[in-house]
This record gives structure tokens, sequence and C-alpha cells, in this order.
């Protein structure tokens, strides 16, 4: 949770993005590992890995 809040605070500091309350970030952070977590055991491997990759150059 540390970390997290770390990363909010340099993210908001270096306006990558908006402010938020620590209980947002740890929601969105939550919900996108359990997608993720969902989408492993849904998709082929190939298929998880492409969408794996698509998501981490949106900010």
């Amino acid at each position: 949770m540390t970390v997290l809040h770390g990363l909010d605070e340099q993210g908001a500091w270096q306006k990558q993005w908006r402010p938020l309350a620590e209980r947002q970030v740890l929601d969105t952070f939550y919900c996108l590992m359990d997608g993720l977590y969902s989408e492993r055991y849904l998709y082929s491997r190939m298929e998880y890995e492409r969408r794996l990759e698509s998501i981490w150059p949106i900010h």
C-alpha cells in the first residue's frame, strides 16, 4: 500500500494524472489486478499478453 501511495503522489506531482483520494487509487489498482487475473483464465496466453501490453501505455 505504501508503494501505491508513493506512486499516486509522484504521478500527481508530475501532473501525469489528477490528484485522487488514496481509496480511489487502491480501488483502481485492485480492479485492474482482478480483471487481469480473470482474463488470464478466460483467454489464450497470446491474447492475455496482448491485452496486458496494450493497457500499460494508457494514462
